[in-house]
């Protein structure tokens, strides 16, 4: 009896999930979940998220899952921003002195470990970066989502001074 509840419990779990079926579940990239509301202000640009990644000098992180600390994600940065050899600075106190804020969610899917992010500049309510990941544990993702984030601004960065 405890056998075949077993079989449909892992069943169910498999085609929740698409792993069967013929489903595959790919989100594309235009269709991350979004963060929370974007803070807008009064006064808008006109700059294109590539011209804000060149331009901005801090970025304030915001964890909204007790998975992922704070201050890993923010020692994860520091550590990726150095290997790029950029100049940011991570605002520890308050969003509010930083020119950006990275918001990072855990997804509450189970038996999934996806983790998405979102880097807003608060003056214009731009995203300048968006994305998910997918780690065992909140450390990993950490890494991984900082990766993404320093690439993104390292590419921006890279390109914007080659002519």
């Amino acid at each position: 009896m405890i056998h075949a509840l077993c079989q449909w419990i892992l069943l169910f779990i498999l085609l929740s999930n698409g792993l069967i079926g013929g489903q595959e579940q790919q989100t594309p990239p235009a269709a991350v979940p979004e963060i929370g509301p974007a803070k807008q202000s009064t006064q808008q640009t006109d700059s294109t998220p590539a011209e804000l990644l060149r331009s901005f000098k801090s970025i304030y992180v915001s964890s909204k899952t007790v998975y992922i600390k704070k201050g890993i994600t923010e020692g994860a940065l520091i550590k990726e921003l150095q290997k790029k050899h950029l100049d940011l600075d991570i605002a520890i106190k308050t969003d509010s002195s930083a020119e950006a804020v990275l918001s990072i969610e855990r997804q509450a899917v189970w038996p999934q470990w996806d983790y998405i992010y979102r880097m807003d500049h608060q003056a214009t309510g731009t995203v300048l970066a968006a994305g998910k990941v997918r780690a065992i544990d909140g450390g990993s993702a950490a890494k991984h989502i900082a990766q993404q984030i320093v690439a993104r601004i390292a590419e921006a960065r890279n390109t914007g001074t080659k002519h």
